[in-house]
């Protein structure tokens, strides 16, 4: 009986192993994470701006301190997460793409949005504007981007069968 057992579970691992269900679970879980960060950094990217947008109106910019930490918590734990995801010779590309989002952003978030946050009422119209100007396609670049890594992992669903 033990042998039999022991024979059976050999069989069971030597068919999981070379039907390939790892690797696809592997594929899916690689395809489920990267799809989250791209899509939850366009996000919250395109709502920063928009509350940068009503602060410049209004004036008041005391709500982006808060968004910009959390904005900036998300990025840091994305970084480590795709760090310690598994490369592969089908999701390098995506893989590289989506840690070069993350690096390029996260500078953006430590180096330019804490200016915005030291204006109030009495800042000058030229002061804001000059500050604007160092985003510069920062929103339009974050999207072109996010869509470029859609695209990859589109691709790479598609040749693994996955679905989202």
């Amino acid at each position: 009986m033990p042998r039999s057992l022991l024979l059976f579970t050999l069989f069971i691992c030597l068919f999981v192993t070379s039907c390939g269900f790892k690797e696809k679970h592997n594929a899916q879980d690689f395809y489920n994470r990267a799809g989250g960060i791209n899509d939850s950094l366009d996000e919250m990217t395109e709502h920063w701006h928009n509350m940068l947008n009503t602060a410049v109106v209004r004036k008041n910019f005391n709500d982006l301190s808060a968004y910009r930490i959390t904005l900036g918590t998300f990025i840091s734990n994305s970084r480590s997460t795709v760090a310690n995801m598994e490369a592969t010779s089908e999701n390098e590309k995506v893989k590289t793409n989506l840690e070069t989002v993350l690096a390029n952003q996260s500078d953006k978030v430590a180096n330019i949005y804490p200016r915005f946050e030291l204006f109030s009422a009495l800042t000058p119209k030229d002061t804001i504007n000059n500050n604007l100007k160092l985003l510069g396609d920062d929103l339009n670049s974050e999207k072109a981007s996010a869509l470029n890594i859609r695209n990859l992992l589109k691709a790479y669903a598609a040749k693994y069968g996955l679905k989202k």
